[in-house]
Parts: structure tokens; C-alpha cells; sequence
């Protein structure tokens, strides 16, 4: 819930890509401003609130809300730092009409759930509310627009609540204690040097949180919490006129105060020299480089500013490409690498960036290599065939979100919207959008787009940040040499890339058509069952929740459990480096470069279990989807390089991953709850690793995909049956089949038992991890899934009103549960929470108070309710995706579970008591049989008993 916003620097690089669409009008002049999409109202109030409103159906009876303050940790005094986020959580804790905690009460009894529809976040620059409520109840909306209405200027700051609120802020800050904060504290100053957002991280001064009088917070919420600096956006299963006329009564009597202060906006300087930092941890557990040029931010306001964008895209697409061609090769000095255009720090800075994840003892041959390929853009530019995939790419992107006008969810609108009234991002609508496209990219030629390297590439406004583990700093470059290595390739000379393609059609020759020997159809689901004479199965369910999507896919079982423990991890990788191998005659550069401009793509997986493949596609190019599907059966390829590649990629994964406090605690849990089973594997050591046979990876890949006859296949998308079935026969029903008969082992790990407990003792930062785990034989049935689907919703609410909200002791507590039907029926609980180190047998003890309360008296009545109305809502909003239909009928076919209706599904949820659920709680909540891990702080590698 209500997370600031951290700063991650190369997330906020990262460029927004825009909605494609479609217009038949003619475009105006270039120099013509961009155009608002007609379908959204924007308008503003006397007081300066500007509104959006927009009617959309998907998901249906929704309305997504947001509430935008155009003020976070910038506008703080050095006093308030940290304020404005504890102003965003305060909003929880009391308003006008809703005391304390009523707020979040009264929603979640609406099916709200607090975390995804109830939420919100506080950055450097603003503060946003966000909110989805149901609309098929008027009352609902109403309490809705009171909600907003009191986020802008009717929060209570009831003192008792600050004081609560105290505490879970600074546990939401001590979750963000350990390599990574004590990093930042280095290099912030230096790379946003002199600039005012050094000192205003929106978590602010923990000092300053425990100790800040009452009046500085109510002093931060009433200098900007104002009209003028608001936005509302509303977007629907809504009638915008009636928003309109609720907006005007409810925000147009709010009031700038008369001697408000000015909102100023804050630059980060330019810098002739370049700012360089290098920091180290002996926490931290990878190389990592991020090089910045900063360039002045640009408003894009004509249409003729459109085509400035298409050129981003395009360029960023094809050096892109390039780098993923790079690190495909086993002698790449990175894992992966990359570079992005888009907002720096703030809006008043845009930057270039290019960045490496390095392989150890290579930071320096990474940073170099991102510099010269970007000085190989800088001095030769792309080629024809890379410009001519990037603009098929392109338009292919542009057209689908075309045909998925109508089709388009209520949040992505929302956010674009926001983005508008933030930083002033166009929202033209995708007809317009297309309707750019279609004018400007065919005119766009090398000139165009090579261009962009002189504009962005340049020797002033340089930033360079590298990130590395203490143990590794002989590798570390200094200040000196990371500035050699930029003046030598800045005069480096650069040879042209070449650029190389495999022009061949995917398959060699086309199958033979098989044969269908029964379909059988489900009228009340609309799906139907193709058995094919090869014995693979086909399930096709006709949805029209996407215009043009497809989804496909396919298992059998099997899995790795059928290998023994000396080649459990030569199977357990199989399939990414098969995945990374290509398919056929194209390793994986080359495929993708056939694919280029064609939707279709395809995974493959061999899990415990089952083996399988997933993937998706356009309609148009569900063919080709079903090409690749038959070439990864009969054409698989374990491409040397790929091979090598992927090897010396975990080895670097895993290098430095024992410096992780969190990876000795998960390794130690893992390993516990399994008894040190020989296959708990968290991470393999470098000799494992170079055991992994590519011989045997092949031949297990090819073990596994010899047989297609006990292949169940799901396809779900906007198709007709019939029309379908003959594609179908000629790529299913081809499939290699040698009617063997298979199914999986029992490979799983014993789970102890009564009651186990350690502590371990790692990391730095001042914080501590509790999780426990239970286990135990489960009944298989849709009643007991769904009440233990409930328990968990039910404890989930109701740690949070006591270890959170009473005690003030966690930043949250994450609840799981997961029922199993094979290998063995059981169930497992995972509850997890950090928390001081300080407070870990009392919150620890208040935890098992609470099961043990459940237990004994069954839940609180209205917790139930809450459970259940989430229960609903969330579903009515799942059966409109298309990937609810594909689990929904997987898990049908592969566990036997009851594909339902939405009615059926109400009725089943709607039957449980508390009857029910208090025997459910007794059931599963076994205090006697439990794992019980503790991390603490401290340098004893010690595992210690309870």
C-alpha cells in the first residue's frame, strides 16, 4: 500500500511509449498543436482544479478514480522532510466523514481491496490518490467522490493516529535499509550534485519523522493540498455529464488560501565535467553501470513534435536490438545491457542513458562497449534492414492498440491522464495517434533517425554511476580511468556494423494435415474439446474480450521429477536454454529479426510436474505462432553459443549472491521446510553449474517433446471454431506421437515435524524477517480451496488492523496460501513481515494471538463479509481477460476444477459461514506443525534453535 516513490534511477529513464490508433481525417500542418482525444473531457474550475472524464466499459460497473496533488518532497521545508508522504498515509487515517481507520472499512465492505483498487504514492513532484470502485450501485460512487473529496481538504490528523502512523513509517523505512540505501546516500549527492532533490527523498528524515509537532504536517497539507495544484480524473462505466455536475458541487467550492507559497519548479544543473560516482557494499551482489547525458526537457506540443517521438522510438528499438545481438555471444562483457531516452530526475530534465549489467571483473570492458556502440550509432549510423524491422515493429504496435480501441482498460487511460496533467504528455487518442504514424513514418529515413546520436551523444551534461560488491573492487575502475575510457572511445575508431539475416521461411517443408477423431462441445461455456488422431487435445474457447489477441497453451506430464538427482539441474534448465537457443535453422538473434513486425511469440517450460509451452499472438499471426509451436517438437536446437552464453550468465547470477543477508535467510528457510532435500537447489554452486551438459539438455528436451499424444492444448482469443480447425489439424495434429504412457514422480521434499524454529544472523541494516510456514494433508475439493482462499484473505486484514494499525510494529504482512493436488494433496501458509529487531517475540506472539483467536472463535463477521465482497468483485472483474479463461480451463483439464459462472462462483462464495470458516481456521491454521524463521542482524554466519 501507499509505497513513496524510491529512487530507482533507471526506471525513471525510461521512456513512455505511445498508444497507437487510427484516424481517416486529414492531419493538419505541422506546426498545428497536438490535438486532445475527443473522447476524454478535460476542464477546469474556478479554483483552478482541472477534471478528466472519459466513459469506458472494460472492465464494466468500474470507475477509476485519481486524485492528483501537484506537490510531494520538493515543496517540503528542510523541517518537513518526509512530510508529504506522511500526509498521503494520514489520508488513510481519518477524515471528515470517515474517523480513523472507517475509511478503508467502509470500501473493503464494498469488495475494495486495499493495495490494488485503494492505493497511493508519493514522489518528488506530486502525490496521487488512486481509487476503483464498483458503479452498479449509485451509493457506492457517492461514497467514492466524499472520498476525493475529503483526500483534498478534509483530513483530520487525529493525533492518536499520527502517532501510529509514526511507527509504520518508519517501518516502511527501515524496509528500505541495506546495501542499496547505504549506496544511495553516496551517490546522490554526486549525481544530482547541487540540485534540491539530493535532499528531498520522498521518505524523507527518519529523525524528523519520530519527533515532527502536529502542526508542521497540518502546515504542509494546507499550503498545497489547494485546487489550483489539483487534478481529478475519472474514467468509467460513468455518464461524464453526471461526473461533471458532482465535480462542480463537490471540488468548486474549495479555496486557494490567500498567502499560499509558490510552487517552484527545481532543476538539476547542467555539468561541463562529468559526475562520476562509484560506490561499493559488501552487501551488494552485482556490477552495475548506468551512464546518463543530460539533455534539456522538451514539451511536445505540435504535431510535427509527434514525429519527434516516432523517431525515439525507432532509434531506441534498434540499438536495442543491437545490444540483446551482443550479450547473446559467450564472450559479451554483460549479462545485458541497454539504452533508453526519457525523463531524468523530475520534469525539467530529459536524459539519455545507457546502461550494463557487467560479468565479474569486467566493469570496465562493459562501460566501454556501451560507449562504443553508441559512438558505432554516432559515426555510422543504423542500416536499411534494421530501420525497415524497427518501422514494422512499429506500425504492427500502433495497429493492435488500434484494434483494441474498444478494448482498452479504464487504468491505462488514467495514467496517461495523469501524465498529461503533470508533465503535459499529449493525449491525442490512438485515432489520431495512427492517423501521425501513417503520415510521418514512411517519410522517415537513416538521416532522420541517425541524426538523433549527434543530438543526444555529446561531451558536457555526462553522468556516470557504477554500482559494486566490496569483495570485487580490484575489478572497480577508479574516477580516473572511467574518464580514460570516455575520452579514448570518444576519438575510438568505430568499424560499421554489419548487419546479417537468415532469408528462409520458418519451416523448411509444412506438416501433413493429421486427422480429427472427435469434438465434442460445452454449450454452457462455449468451449470446445478437438481430439486429434496423433491423441493431442485442443480446448478453444471463443472470447471477444480482446479484437485481436490469442492465447495458447499446452502441457503434459512429466517434468524434470522424471530425472534422477545427477541430472535434476541439467532438466531444471533445459528449457531457458532452449528458449535462448532459437528454433530451427535461426538461433535466437535471427529469429528474432523473422519476427520482426509479426506478434507471435512462444516459451517453452519443463517444471516438476508437467512440460509445456505458452505464448501469444494476433490473430492474423496465430500461424505463425502454431509454426513455431511445431518447430520447437520437431526442430529443437541447443545452439552452442546460446549454450555457453546462458552458463556464464549464472554463473554471474550467483556470483556474489552470497553477500545477500536475504538470500542466506531464503537459502536457510528453503532448505529447512525440505529437510535439505537434494533437489532444494535456491542457487547452484559454479560446479554444479559446469556440470550442466548441453548433451544431456538436448536429449531430456527431446525426451520430453518426443510425445505429443498426451498434449492438452488451451487456445483462447477472438476466433471461430470452425474456421480455426483446419489450421489446427495441419500444426496440432501433425505433432510427432508415440502413445507412451507417462506421468509424473513423486520427487517432493517431506515437510518437518511439530515445531521448528531458527534464527539467523546477517545483514547490516538495523532489520529483521519473520516468516512462518505450514504444511499439512489437504482434501481436494472446490469447497475447501475456496475457504482456505478466504482464511488467507481474512488473516491478511486482519494482521494489518493489529500489527500494523493498532501496533504500528510492520509496514505489512504478506499472507499466502497454496492447496496441491499432485504430486500429494496438501496445502501450505506462508505469513512473512519485517519488522525492528526489537520487536520480533512481541509482534511474533501477537500473530500466533490472532490464529489462535481465529481458531477458537472463527473470524469477526464483518472480516468475513469483507472476504467475500473482495472475493466477488475481483472475480467480476477477472472474467473479462482472456487469461482467466486460459487458467480457468487449464486448471479444468489438468485438476479437475469445476469451471463455473459468475452466478455459481457468487453462490459458492456467498454459502461460506462463519461456521465454516471457523473450522477451516481450525483445520488449517495447526499451531502444533510449523517452520518458524527469524533474520536478525549481526555478522554470525550461526544458524541458532529456538
Amino acid at each position: 500500500m501507499i509505497r513513496s516513490i524510491s529512487l530507482i534511477i533507471l526506471l525513471t529513464l525510461i521512456s513512455r511509449a505511445f498508444l497507437p490508433a487510427q484516424s481517416s481525417q486529414e492531419i493538419p500542418d505541422v506546426h498545428a498543436p497536438i490535438p486532445v482525444d475527443p473522447e476524454v473531457t478535460v476542464d477546469t474550475l474556478d479554483n483552478g482544479l482541472i477534471y478528466y472524464l472519459r466513459e469506458n466499459h472494460l472492465p464494466e460497473n468500474r470507475v477509476e478514480m485519481r486524485l492528483i496533488i501537484n506537490a510531494g518532497s520538493l515543496q517540503e521545508k528542510p523541517e518537513q522532510r518526509g512530510l508529504a508522504h506522511f500526509v498521503e498515509h494520514m489520508a488513510f487515517n481519518g477524515t471528515k466523514h470517515f474517523e480513523k481507520n472507517k475509511l478503508v472499512d467502509v470500501l473493503e465492505k464494498m469488495g475494495i481491496r486495499f493495495g490494488p483498487d485503494l492505493n497511493a504514492y508519493t514522489s518528488f513532484g506530486e502525490t496521487v490518490y488512486q481509487l476503483q470502485v464498483p458503479t452498479d450501485k449509485e451509493d457506492m460512487v457517492d461514497t467514492a467522490y466524499m472520498i476525493l473529496e475529503d483526500w483534498a481538504h478534509n483530513i483530520s490528523f487525529d493525533s492518536t493516529e499520527i502517532e501510529k502512523e509514526r511507527g509504520v513509517i518508519v517501518e516502511e523505512w527501515r524496509l528500505g535499509q541495506g546495501a542499496e540505501q547505504r549506496m544511495r546516500e553516496e551517490y546522490i549527492p554526486v549525481i544530482l550534485k547541487d540540485s534540491r532533490y539530493a535532499e528531498r527523498l520522498p521518505i524523507g528524515k527518519i529523525d524528523i519523522i519520530k519527533e515532527f509537532p502536529q502542526r508542521r504536517l497540518e502546515e504542509f497539507y494546507s499550503d498545497w493540498y489547494r485546487p489550483e495544484l489539483m487534478g481529478l480524473v475519472v474514467v468509467g462505466d460513468i455518464k461524464p455529464s453526471r461526473a461533471k455536475q458532482i465535480i462542480r458541487k463537490r471540488f468548486g467550492n474549495l479555496n486557494n488560501p490567500e498567502d499560499a507559497p509558490e510552487r517552484r519548479s527545481y532543476d538539476i544543473p547542467d555539468n561541463k565535467e562529468p559526475l562520476i560516482s562509484i560506490v561499493t557494499d559488501k552487501e551488494y551482489t552485482r556490477s552495475t553501470i548506468q551512464f546518463f547525458i543530460k539533455q534539456e526537457n522538451k514539451e511536445y506540443k505540435t504535431i510535427g513534435d509527434y514525429r519527434t517521438l516516432l523517431l525515439h522510438r525507432l532509434y531506441n528499438r534498434m540499438l536495442g536490438v543491437r545490444f540483446m545481438e551482443i550479450r547473446q555471444k559467450p564472450e559479451a562483457p554483460f549479462i545485458t545491457a541497454g539504452s533508453r531516452y526519457g525523463s531524468f530526475i523530475g520534469r525539467t530534465k530529459d536524459a539519455y542513458i545507457s546502461f550494463a549489467l557487467a560479468k565479474n571483473n569486467r566493469i570496465k570492458e562493459s562501460f566501454r562497449r556501451i560507449l562504443l556502440e553508441n559512438q558505432r550509432v554516432r559515426r555510422h549510423g543504423f542500416t536499411e534492414g534494421e530501420l525497415q524491422r524497427a518501422k514494422n515493429w512499429l506500425m504492427t504496435t500502433y495497429r493492435q492498440e488500434l484494434k483494441e480501441k474498444n478494448k482498452t482498460r479504464s487504468r491505462q487511460y488514467t495514467s496517461e491522464y495523469r501524465r498529461n496533467f503533470l508533465s503535459r504528455e499529449p493525449i491525442p487518442g490512438i485515432e489520431n495517434e495512427y492517423a501521425f504514424l501513417k503520415k510521418f513514418l514512411p517519410g522517415i529515413d537513416l538521416e532522420d533517425v541517425n541524426a538523433l546520436a549527434n543530438q543526444w551523444i555529446k561531451d558536457s551534461n555526462r553522468v556516470v554511476l557504477i554500482q559494486a560488491p566490496q569483495n570485487n573492487s580490484s575489478s572497480v575502475p577508479t574516477k580516473e580511468e572511467v574518464r580514460n575510457i570516455m575520452d579514448s572511445v570518444w576519438h575510438a575508431k568505430v568499424s560499421a556494423y554489419r548487419d546479417t539475416l537468415i532469408d528462409q521461411p520458418l519451416l523448411s517443408e509444412e506438416p501433413q494435415n493429421g486427422t480429427i477423431k472427435s469434438i465434442q462441445r460445452n454449450e454452457q461455456f462455449g468451449y470446445t474439446e478437438v481430439t486429434f488422431g496423433n491423441g493431442v487435445t485442443a480446448v478453444l474457447k471463443p472470447n471477444f474480450y480482446k479484437n485481436d489477441q490469442m492465447l495458447f497453451t499446452g502441457y503434459s506430464p512429466g517434468g524434470h521429477s522424471q530425472y534422477a538427482i545427477d541430472s535434476f539441474l541439467d532438466a531444471k534448465y533445459t528449457d531457458r536454454i532452449i528458449n535462448n537457443s532459437g528454433v530451427g535453422k535461426f538461433d535466437k538473434s535471427a529469429l528474432q529479426k523473422k519476427l520482426s513486425g509479426n506478434t507471435a511469440r512462444l516459451n517453452v517450460s519443463i517444471n516438476t510436474l508437467t512440460e509445456g509451452v505458452s505464448g501469444s499472438s494476433s490473430t492474423g499471426d496465430f500461424e505463425t505462432l502454431l509454426k513455431l509451436n511445431y518447430l520447437y517438437f520437431t526442430s529443437p536446437r541447443v545452439d552452442s553459443n546460446a549454450f555457453k552464453s546462458y552458463i556464464a550468465d549464472l554463473k554471474e547470477r550467483v556470483r556474489n549472491i552470497e553477500n545477500s543477508p536475504l538470500f542466506h535467510y531464503n537459502d536457510t528457510l528453503q532448505k529447512t521446510i525440505t529437510m535439505h532435500h537434494p533437489r532444494t537447489i535456491p542457487a547452484p554452486t559454479f560446479k554444479q553449474i559446469e556440470a550442466i551438459d548441453p548433451q544431456t539438455v538436448e536429449n531430456i528436451y527431446r525426451d520430453r517433446f518426443a510425445d505429443a499424444s498426451d498434449f492438452k492444448f488451451v487456445i483462447v482469443g477472438n476466433f471461430k471454431v470452425d474456421t480455426l480447425l483446419p489450421t489446427l489439424k495441419k500444426y496440432l495434429g501433425s505433432l510427432p506421437s508415440i502413445h507412451r504412457k507417462e506421468s509424473w514422480k513423486n520427487v517432493d521434499p517431506d515437510f518437518p515435524d511439530g515445531i521448528t524454529e531458527f534464527t539467523i544472523h546477517r545483514g547490516m541494516a538495523q532489520k529483521s524477517r519473520v516468516t512462518m510456514v505450514m504444511n499439512d494433508p489437504f482434501e481436494w475439493n472446490y469447497e475447501n480451496r475456496l475457504q482456505l482462499d478466504m482464511l488467507r484473505k481474512i488473516l491478511s486484514i486482519r494482521f494489518r488492523e493489529v500489527l500494523r494499525e493498532r501496533e504500528g510494529g510492520t509496514y505489512g504482512v504478506r499472507v499466502s496460501a497454496y492447496p496441491q493436488k499432485y504430486p500429494e494433496q496438501e496445502y501450505s501458509i506462508w505469513i512473512s513481515f519485517g519488522c525492528s529487531p526489537e520487536e520480533v517475540d512481541k509482534l511474533i506472539n501477537i500473530l500466533k494471538e490472532v490464529m489462535h483467536k481465529i481458531r477458537n472463535e472463527g473470524p469477526k463477521p464483518v472480516n468475513l463479509t469483507k472476504a467475500k465482497n473482495t472475493f466477488i468483485t475481483t472475480r467480476e472483474k477477472q472474467i473479462e481477460r482472456n487469461s482467466y479463461w486460459l487458467s480457468s480451463l487449464q486448471s479444468h483439464y489438468f485438476k479437475d476444477n469445476p469451471v463455473l459462472s459468475l452466478e455459481e462462483y457468487k453462490e459458492r462464495v456467498s454459502a461460506v459461514t462463519l461456521k465454516d470458516m471457523q473450522k477451516a481456521a481450525s483445520r488449517y491454521l495447526n499451531m502444533d506443525n510449523y517452520v518458524l524463521g527469524i533474520m536478525k542482524p549481526g555478522k554470525n554466519d550461526e544458524t541458532t534453535e529456538r
